[in-house]
Formats: structure tokens, sequence, C-alpha cells
């Protein structure tokens, strides 16, 4: 069977994030590393040695952090733990973690809990941790129009607490008419050339349920379009450059590539991250 342009696309990605696992120097790099091979893996439909071995290798990486360095959003350190724990691999770190959180949901087990903590018991489950049922409130979406009427950093806002509140997919749910304004959201961002605010969204929309619509495929198209030769995502060094940008220039690229996986994952299938060992 021939490989599809979005495959020939995550293999190329899943190469220049590998070439760069060497040079990454905080926690958070280390989780987005292991994210966005998982992603790639998914894309390509087999696993295979390759891929495990990749994995092995970025947690071993992340393996000398402590817990002190996952103090961010823990949602990305959960989501690896869970990826890790499918092969095998137990960070001391990540399992404290899990620990903690597998102890505050055991806590809240006797009322509603906030619906964004729907995602963490997943990630949780996935990874094997005895997490009881809870009860979750129901979440209330915004209006359509307030969503289009958004800033950016209220939207990117909204797009993450949909991926928590449906637990990345894996709670299909209906948002009144934001599935029908999400994907000309989408495009309208794309646009603008913003490729976070795009593959934010087209997670969104692959959450909601409508991956297939027209415009969430003119914005993949466009996606597929904006990676390099080279297998990175995104068009950032002339900009960065002209406000006088000294770093490496890989790292411009590290985090679109590993968002751009991430999303063309979700919209080829939707909820990719449950169906993986």
């Amino acid at each position: 069977m021939s490989e599809t342009v979005t495959q020939k696309a995550a293999r190329d990605a899943r190469r220049w994030l590998a070439g760069h696992a060497s040079a990454l120097e905080t926690a958070d790099e280390h989780l987005q590393l292991i994210l966005g091979l998982t992603a790639a893996e998914s894309l390509l439909a087999a696993s295979g040695a390759g891929g495990n071995r990749l994995l092995h290798q970025a947690a071993a990486g992340l393996a000398r952090f402590g817990l002190q360095d996952f103090a961010g959003d823990p949602v990305p350190a959960l989501a690896a733990h869970a990826v890790l724990a499918g092969q095998g691999v137990r960070i001391p770190a990540l399992a404290a973690l899990a620990g903690h959180f597998t102890e505050a949901l055991s806590d809240g087990a006797r009322r509603p809990l906030p619906a964004a903590l729907a995602l963490p018991r997943a990630l949780l489950r996935q990874a094997g941790s005895a997490v009881p049922d809870v009860v979750f409130r129901k979440p209330a979406w915004p209006s359509a129009y307030r969503v289009v009427a958004s800033r950016r950093s209220q939207l990117l806002t909204f797009c993450h607490n949909l991926g928590c509140r449906t637990a990345w997919g894996l709670h299909r749910m209906r948002a009144g008419q934001l599935d029908a304004v999400l994907p000309y959201l989408a495009v309208s961002y794309a646009r603008d050339w913003d490729i976070d605010m795009v593959c934010m969204l087209l997670r969104a929309c692959a959450y909601l349920g409508v991956a297939g619509h027209a415009g969430t495929g003119w914005a993949v198209q466009w996606l597929l379009d904006q990676q390099q030769p080279n297998g990175a995502f995104g068009l950032l060094a002339p900009e960065a450059r002209l406000v006088g940008y000294a770093g490496a220039e890989w790292r411009l690229y590290f985090q679109p590539t590993v968002i751009a996986v991430w999303a063309l994952a979700e919209t080829r299938a939707p909820g990719f991250f449950w169906g993986m060992d």
C-alpha cells in the first residue's frame, strides 16, 4: 500500500523531532517530544521497532527530571505517563504526579467534579491507575457568537477547555452551533498564517465530530502545506530574525511541529490516543 500525503508528513516530522532529541533542555520539551512521536506513530498506522525505540530514547531523556519539573500544566505529563506505561516504562516523577491526581480524584468521588478533570481522569485510567467512577458537572458552552467574537487568547483557552471536557475526543459532545462555526474559524486563522491557532481549532473540530467538514479539510490541507522539506512545520525564522531572535533556529519549529502532527492525527482519527497500546 502506498504512503499517503499525511503519512509522509508524519514520517518526515518524526525524523525531524527525533533528530533534535539530544538538544532538548527542559522537561516540557521532552514531554512534547513524546507526544509528537506518539501522534506520528498513530498516523503511520504501525508502531514497529523504530517507533518504540524512539519513545524509549525520549523516556531516557525525561527520566533525569524530578517532580518539581512538572509543576505546570499536568496534562502533557499525565499523557506522557500513559504513553510510557503502555511501553512498560516507568518514570518515578511522572508516577508520583499520577499518584497525587489519583488521590485527588478519589477524594472528590462523592461530589460532582469540574468537567475539565475528565481528561486527567481518562489519562490516569489509560496508564492503569485505579481511578474511581466520578460524576462531572455538565459543561456550559459559550454561544457561537461569543466564540467568533473572542480574542485569540480566549479562543485558545476555549479550545483547551473543550479538549479537557471531551477528554481528547473520548466523550463525544454536541455543542450547539459551535460544530458549524469552528471549521470556518480554522480557515480564517489559516488565512492569517496562525499555525498554533489552526492546530487547536482542528483538534476542537475533531472532538466535536466535524473532522469531515469541508472547512476542516481545507485547513488540514493548509497545515500540510506548512511543512518544510526537512520535516518541520512552520515558516517562522524570517519573522524571528526581524525581531532580533538569537536562539537556535530549530527551537522556533519544535512546538509547531508537535502540535501540527497531533492535529493531523486527531483529524484523521478523532480520539486516536485512546486506541493506542
